[in-house]
């Protein structure tokens, strides 16, 4: 499971064709606002194992459900978003935490 900090996917594009490289640059900078707006969220993170949806990033940051979708799901997603344990919990404690959202479901 992931927890702060996280990282979002980026566009690796460097060819030659402008077009496609400013495209690159654009999802770029929505992939760097994107993150650190979740960041912000998990440093604030108060229960030990929280789920994130995409909408409600979505609703924080501007962009779209689904730029919010593309961008994120490869911090361990799935297809409506991701869950984070709390950046400062240990080991022992984070087994507890995984036992205890284990039973919720």
């Amino acid at each position: 499971m992931k927890r702060y900090p996280v990282y979002c996917k980026r566009d690796s594009y460097h060819g030659r064709n402008q077009t496609r490289a400013r495209k690159a640059q654009s999802f770029n900078q929505m992939a760097v606002e994107i993150e650190a707006y979740v960041n912000a969220l998990l440093l604030k993170q108060i229960e030990p194992v929280q789920t994130y949806d995409y909408y409600e990033i979505s609703r924080g940051t501007g962009y779209s459900v689904e730029q919010v979708q593309t961008v994120c799901f490869s911090i361990d997603g799935g297809h409506n978003g991701f869950t984070i344990i709390r950046h400062d919990i240990n080991s022992w404690e984070e087994a507890q935490a995984m036992s205890q959202e284990k039973s919720k479901k």
